[in-house]
């Protein structure tokens, strides 16, 4: 017999382990979980013959190695599972588990790193960039002289879940930890309509259906919601976030600020009380334009 070759010993790995994998656990992947404990049994079985073991030591022998696989396998798929939770606490702001921007950057490296996009011709890549829409909303001072501290961080955590609005592919995070700012990624999107679009559509959520709170006197009533938005459009080059990733996220902080500075321009429009919503975007130019909220909600059906 050549060195290497399988020694028949007349045992079949069937008779030892059965012709399919018992489940121990319901997540377990069956067919992932066969390869990792049953994969060269057959070898193993004519390597314990090779050991002159007598046949039932061989029996003995192939079921401990089973059962160390076995311990080995579901201490893999725990390590697994607690490096997916400690992962997702890591890139996850606690009470919206919206994105915060470590995971936001992430996400968005992940886009551009994509087969999708890096299959796409230099000039077309341009239609898939997109822009980075900033959110801030105002009068926190105000909501918390009315409402409490408490009932604002609930008011903040509810407006955080008009995120939902979004499209399944847009990336949405909120700025900081217990913060009024949000900014969202929007791939494949026109810089001069998203923010009118967003803040439209925010505005008629809330005008349908309102946040309310519990102010200081205990009574509930609605809460006046004001926020700007500031748009600022992907470069039609950047940095490659697979072979430049410090520059790229040097990159996308650029944006992200920008896109803040425009939601600045836009507070400045809001010229009463009264007014909720107002939008300011870069055009490709370089020029800022501005939408106010009467123009902004023109021909908007309540």
């Amino acid at each position: 017999m050549q060195q290497g070759e399988p020694v028949d010993t007349g045992i079949k790995p069937e008779t030892l382990v059965g012709e399919k994998p018992v489940e121990t656990k319901p997540e377990s992947n069956s067919e992932n979980r066969a390869d990792f404990v049953y994969q060269n049994l057959q070898e193993l079985i004519s390597f314990a013959a090779e050991l002159n073991l007598p046949p039932e030591k061989i029996t003995k022998f192939v079921y401990k190695i089973r059962e160390t696989a076995e311990k080995l396998h579901l201490n893999v798929l725990s390590l697994v599972k607690e490096n997916e939770f400690l992962h997702y606490q890591l890139t996850h702001e606690p009470k919206t588990e919206l994105l915060n921007m470590l995971g936001f950057t992430e996400e968005i490296k992940k886009y551009f790193a994509s087969g999708e996009y890096q299959k796409t011709e230099n000039k077309l890549r341009s239609t898939m960039n997109g822009c980075f829409v900033f959110i801030d909303l105002n009068g926190m001072k105000g909501l918390n002289d009315q409402f409490g501290y408490d009932e604002t961080d609930r008011i903040i955590e509810r407006f955080a879940m008009l995120s939902k609005e979004l499209r399944v592919y847009d990336i949405p995070a909120r700025r900081s930890n217990n913060g009024d700012e949000f900014v969202i990624f929007l791939p494949k999107a026109n810089p001069a309509l998203a923010g009118q679009i967003i803040a439209r559509r925010i505005y008629k959520i809330l005008l349908d259906a309102p946040i309310t709170g519990v102010n200081i006197a205990g009574e509930t009533e609605e809460v006046p919601i004001t926020y700007v938005v500031g748009v600022e459009p992907c470069s039609p080059t950047h940095p490659d976030p697979i072979n430049e990733p410090e520059k790229f996220a040097s990159y996308l902080q650029e944006k992200i600020n920008n896109a803040g500075e425009l939601e600045k321009i836009a507070k400045k429009s809001l010229g009463t009380e009264h007014d909720r919503v107002a939008v300011s975007y870069r055009n490709s130019d370089g020029s800022v334009v501005t939408t106010d909220q009467a123009e902004l909600l023109r021909g908007l059906v309540n």
